[in-house]
């Protein structure tokens, strides 16, 4: 029996993998996403793999105003089928690789381009919905490229224009360990990309957990080309969350503790704010503390303005700003 049925799945394998039988499936994979989202979407190859991998070559996405939308030189993904019984979506690895999205809003407010996709996926009836439960095990992103614009705000020359942004070379490594409604536990490892103004990220990564009562920030770290912050730990406790209308005071009695390391080279923000594009002396800052937004208790503080000069001090005092 068990010999049988490895047969006819490496029967089903290698069938799956004939080139006439991948263009059928891509052709009926293209024809039922046009038909879910009412637009132009095309596969040119979709390849099964073993333990349920699935890899789509050559994906591209059109919007309802039949402009090119997203475009995918490849994505993979092994996808685990029994939490799908349970309405859990649990990825083993993901990959995308090549992608190069177009988003845009004809005018401010207005919705994205892409609106149409979230409708088109969205449970009609209430009924049917089930709060998300997504995990991946791996996520990987490599080469992809973003461009946003708003389509009546004028271009701005000169510095960063955030009504017109094209970001470049986004590469990213991750694992989403839980999201649900209430709680998100993610480690990103890698995070890089470059905006056409000049401003540069050259590396993000952390780990986060956050829940309903808790906050935990451990192992961040962001550099740009001449900037560094470093922040081993932050943690912060808190009554639940708030509504969006008393989020000012609920943030007031936030309780957190943690530590900071801080080079900052004003020059790397020169694509924010021109004025500093000359500034190349580097800011130095290390600090620990504990408290609340009015309540602090800095246990240390070193600043270093110049590169042989201590303006202030490490401290081992206390130092309480008035609650108000």
């Amino acid at each position: 029996m068990v010999v049988a049925i490895s047969a006819l799945f490496l029967l089903a394998f290698v069938l799956l993998n004939v080139p006439s039988v991948q263009d059928r499936i891509s052709c009926y994979v293209s024809r039922e996403l046009s038909e879910r989202l009412q637009a132009r979407i095309s596969v040119e190859r979709v390849k099964v793999g073993l333990w349920n991998r699935l890899i789509a070559d050559g994906l591209q996405l059109y919007d309802q105003n039949d402009t090119l939308m997203l475009q995918v030189s490849r994505v993979a993904a092994k996808l685990e089928l029994i939490p799908l019984l349970e309405h859990k979506i649990h990825i083993n690895n993901a990959q995308l690789f090549g992608a190069k999205a177009v988003i845009y809003q004809p005018e401010e407010n207005a919705p994205y381009n892409f609106q149409f996709v979230i409708d088109a996926l969205s449970s009609k009836d209430n009924k049917d919905k089930h709060p998300i439960d997504l995990q991946v095990g791996s996520l990987l992103v490599r080469r992809c490229d973003i461009k946003y614009d708003c389509v009546q705000q004028k271009r701005v020359t000169g510095k960063i224009d955030f009504n017109h942004l094209a970001f470049t070379n986004i590469n990213a490594t991750a694992q989403l360990r839980k999201l649900t409604p209430d709680s998100i536990n993610v480690k990103i490892k890698r995070f890089d990309f470059q905006e056409k103004s000049g401003l540069k990220l050259n590396r993000l990564s952390m780990d986060l957990k956050a829940g309903n009562s808790s906050f935990d920030l451990s192992n961040f770290l962001l550099v740009l080309p001449h900037s560094e912050i470093d922040i081993p730990d932050l943690e912060a406790t808190y009554a639940g969350l708030p509504e969006k209308e008393h989020w000012k005071e609920w943030i007031k009695d936030v309780k957190h503790n943690g530590l900071a390391r801080v080079k900052f080279t004003p020059s790397d923000i020169g694509s924010c704010l021109p004025d500093l594009k000359n500034f190349n002396d580097s800011i130095r800052l290390y600090t620990e503390w504990k408290g609340s937004l009015g309540n602090i208790d800095i246990k240390k503080f070193m600043l270093n303005l110049l590169s042989h000069l201590d303006m202030i001090q490490e401290t081992h005092s206390s130092w309480k700003l008035v609650k108000y």
